[in-house]
């Protein structure tokens, strides 16, 4: 009997003692997460105060507006073009974006589905102009399993990919004239036909198409069916090029520096931005952002690009004589006619050798400024400079060519 009371006093012991510590225990968690919180609004406090100065350092200047696309911009021309963008966004029409090469046209496009209703899908850009013939149909369309040799597994194809989103034609001046009536019955009637398959599919995506080209001047000319050009021309974005919009070179040239300089300081000096300011950047945009990665590759730490090394740069496009014929390539010069034993297309050659030649030679070899004068991409004049110089193709030998009495 005494055993049993003493072991029931040793248990009350323990108990209060276990119950005495859990109370100091408890007391010891109530301070420590007392101090982690005050310590937590003080290193919130720190961190709040840091990210806003370094979101007032990277802050662009006044008027100088950087959407999350990087499109960097001041000048009226281009706000224009955003107030545009934005209510081509809001309507989701069918948007073509016109303008020369490498003044953003994609970034326009981005711009349109990020304020659209469909921004939370994806924006698919295809180009027109990467893929050879062949191929076209079957990864644009999409295709069977066992369709044509090849076809190994279904191939679903550009456009199913951009179901529920946006799908981007980038070059759409280069669509294959074959395959430009089926663009057209999928942009009339949201339908698509895959090749090997027996019944349309129905898609729900919008378009936004590109180009570089004059589509009239291509209606006119039989390279583009003015059935599918009206379609497009529904709501039309003119992106003006670069030397239309001077207002925004220095501003571009402080994004690429801050893009390209990796944090070095890299500044450009006031001869270096004349120089920028005066040329006419036939590439544009592209070209800019070439341009100043370069100089920053080049620059030291600290160290202000001067005009000299802008003209250096700007100075080196290729040269005319890599341009020149090879011996044996024959072409027409002032006064020399074309003689009557040549067939059609050995005659049409000859010109469009010598007119392709003489626009390169005029621009001194710059491929962007001979493109636009001869109303090509200048992706497309390099395929016909290397076709009409480059290639082994038949063509009139010098006792062919006469000189006229």
């Amino acid at each position: 009997m005494e055993t049993t009371l003493a072991s029931l006093r040793s248990a009350l012991e323990i108990v209060r003692l276990g119950d005495r510590q859990a109370r100091e225990v408890n007391l010891h968690l109530q301070e420590l997460a007392s101090q982690l919180k005050a310590l937590s609004h003080s290193h919130q406090d720190a961190s709040q105060s840091a990210f806003g100065e370094t979101a007032a350092r990277i802050r662009p200047p006044p008027g100088v507006t950087t959407q999350k696309n990087q499109l960097v911009y001041c000048s009226a021309a281009m706000r224009e073009v955003v107030a545009m963008a934005s209510r081509a966004a809001a309507s989701g029409v069918i948007t073509l974006i016109t303008g020369e090469t490498g003044v953003g046209k994609e970034l326009i496009a981005r711009l349109i589905h990020l304020r659209g209703a469909r921004s939370g899908a994806l924006l698919v850009p295809f180009n027109c102009a990467a893929l050879p013939k062949d191929l076209f149909e079957s990864f644009f369309f999409g295709h069977k399993r066992g369709s044509f040799t090849g076809a190994t597994r279904d191939q679903g194809g550009v456009i199913r990919a951009a179901a529920g989103g946006t799908l981007f034609l980038d070059e759409i001046g280069e669509l294959p004239l074959d395959v430009q009536p089926k663009l057209l019955r999928f942009l009339q009637e949201g339908e698509i036909h895959p090749v090997g398959q027996a019944c349309p599919i129905r898609i729900d995506t919008r378009v936004i198409a590109s180009t570089n080209r004059r589509l009239q001047s291509d209606v006119l000319a039989g390279r583009f069916r003015a059935d599918l050009f009206y379609r497009l021309n529904v709501l039309v974005i003119n992106l003006p090029p670069l030397r239309e919009r001077r207002d925004d070179i220095l501003v571009l040239c402080d994004h690429f520096i801050e893009k390209y300089a990796f944090g070095r300081a890299i500044q450009l000096s006031p001869g270096a931005k004349a120089c920028l300011m005066e040329y006419d950047w036939p590439g544009n945009v592209r070209e800019l952002s070439n341009i100043v990665q370069r100089l920053c590759a080049m620059a030291d730490d600290g160290q202000a690009p001067s005009g000299a090394d802008v003209r250096r740069e700007l100075s080196s496009p290729v040269e005319v004589s890599q341009l020149l014929p090879r011996a044996g390539d024959q072409i027409l010069r002032p006064g020399v006619s074309i003689p009557p034993g040549l067939t059609l297309s050995e005659a049409v050659g000859m010109l469009e050798r010598q007119h392709v030649l003489d626009t390169l030679t005029r621009h001194g070899g710059n491929f962007a400024r001979a493109a636009r004068d001869l109303g090509l991409s200048t992706f497309g004049l390099r395929k016909k400079h290397l076709r009409l110089f480059a290639t082994g193709a038949k063509q009139a030998t010098p006792r062919n060519i006469h000189q006229p009495e």
